[in-house]
């Protein structure tokens, strides 16, 4: 079986830049990415998974900042990081991998705001972070709508794998959370035993 491969002729001037590098995928990704030539620019919520990731990278061509995707102040810092970062060159390719699911749970468990702070992360932070990049991409004519300007997009859905995303433990104390805060009629219907499942 023959893959078809394209590879580009030089990575060595093609910045990247990916949300959620603080574990999981994007901390793999970006590394990954480092060690193959390109110039990561690599966001992370935390300063703690930032300086961990840029030790665990000595290929030079990583560098982080922080970011958080659910607040506009903070994506604008970053465009303008990256902007510094990149110059004139613009953005070869961005990476929307920040993402939550928790806290998740029976639909009668959850309160509108648990759904807005999933969204606010993985839906409308994704979208924020596109906007805000959007001119740095048309620059490089890095990644359908923005065909016209010779971008292309690529949508990867991988589902769950083992990550902090799905940390068991994680996912049981949210779990907790939901069922500590449900009204005692609630949770009498589903009873202890449904909870312990």
């Amino acid at each position: 079986l023959v893959r078809d491969r394209r590879t580009l002729p030089s990575v060595k001037d093609k910045h990247v830049f990916i949300t959620g590098c603080d574990s999981g995928f994007g901390n793999l990704l970006a590394r990954r990415l480092a060690r193959r030539g390109y110039r990561v620019l690599a966001a992370c919520l935390t300063q703690k998974g930032a300086d961990s990731l840029q030790r665990g990278c000595s290929s030079g061509h990583l560098r982080t900042t922080l970011l958080d995707v659910t607040r506009s102040d903070s994506i604008r810092r970053a465009v303008e990081w990256v902007r510094a970062e990149v110059g004139e060159k613009g953005l070869f390719g961005l990476v929307n991998n920040a993402g939550v699911a928790n806290p998740i749970g029976p639909t009668e468990w959850m309160a509108m705001e648990d759904y807005r702070q999933v969204m606010a992360v993985n839906a409308f932070g994704a979208i924020e972070v596109t906007l805000q990049f959007l001119p740095l991409l048309k620059r490089a004519r890095g990644r359908r709508d923005m065909y016209h300007f010779g971008v292309k997009v690529s949508i990867v859905e991988p589902g769950f794998f083992k990550t902090a995303v799905t940390n068991l433990e994680s996912i049981e104390a949210a779990l907790r959370q939901l069922w500590d805060r449900l009204p005692p009629e609630t949770r009498l219907s589903y009873g202890e035993e449904f909870f312990h499942k």
